[in-house]
């Protein structure tokens, strides 16, 4: 596993400050010689003692990518909230307590609106425009990016989630395509990327993070969108189903105790 020593002596020393604790008493908590920390991380690219690490993560209670990847001395509260918000996101996920509903790209690249009274388009995601293609004027709407602005299409399926107070939660894959000069040849690049917004009960729209947020909130969002994909290709079952599934496996597990 790669990861930054001196970011984790930097974090264990943070986390040492704030209970005022000297690194004495914690080594000595965690069963190692006195100055194993500093010899340990002073290191660039140390062995990465995992029973250690374990220990630390459970004697400060923080999880393993908080202490090896995050710097939590330059984090600010809101930066702190939004990481636990997306983790626990992922892990109900992962427990299937969330029901998360797609869209797929080519649904969501190929929508066409027609005029309301007020302008407004179906998708909360997205904004009204008029536009002029092969001749024919068009009302569409398209989903101008935190990352990419107006530039912006929809690369992959993208997820939405209803929260509290009538709010919902939408993951969105995004891409923009622009041109590039080198030695007088211009290409086409691409750059893809995730979003988290929310929307409101009022229908107003709240950017939370993108995929480049610092403080390990980018590498959260990514990891949550691949836990969604992984969890929408597992076969949901009822509460029926579940339910006499696990009467079956209680039955069997009790009668192998009576033997």
């Amino acid at each position: 596993m790669e990861y930054n020593s001196n970011l984790v002596l930097k974090n264990i020393t943070y986390l040492l400050d704030e209970r005022e604790m000297g690194i004495g008493d914690f080594e000595s908590n965690m069963g190692v010689s006195t100055g194993y920390v500093t010899r340990t991380f002073k290191k660039e690219g140390a062995s990465l003692n995992i029973e250690f690490i374990t220990n630390a993560c459970n004697f400060f209670g923080i999880g393993l990518d908080d202490l090896l990847f995050r710097d939590l001395s330059s984090a600010f509260p809101s930066e702190s909230k939004t990481y636990s918000f997306i983790k626990k996101l992922i892990d109900d996920t992962w427990a299937s307590k969330l029901n998360w509903n797609y869209e797929t790209a080519q649904e969501l690249n190929e929508r066409v609106f027609p005029y309301n009274d007020d302008d407004s388009c179906s998708h909360p995601m997205f904004t009204h425009i008029v536009n002029e293609r092969a001749g024919l004027i068009r009302d569409e709407a398209i989903f101008v990016s935190h990352l990419f602005g107006e530039d912006t299409e929809i690369d992959g399926d993208c997820y939405n989630l209803k929260m509290s107070n009538n709010s919902t939660l939408y993951l969105m894959s995004t891409i923009s395509t622009y041109k590039s000069l080198k030695d007088d040849e211009m290409s086409f690049k691409q750059e893809t990327g995730l979003e988290l917004w929310m929307v409101l009960k009022n229908g107003s729209r709240n950017f939370i993070c993108d995929i480049k947020a610092r403080n390990g909130i980018g590498k959260k969002l990514d990891e949550l969108y691949t836990v969604i994909q992984s969890a929408a290709n597992c076969p949901k079952t009822s509460d029926e189903v579940e339910s006499i599934m696990s009467n079956y496996l209680k039955h069997f597990s009790d009668t192998n105790k009576e033997e």
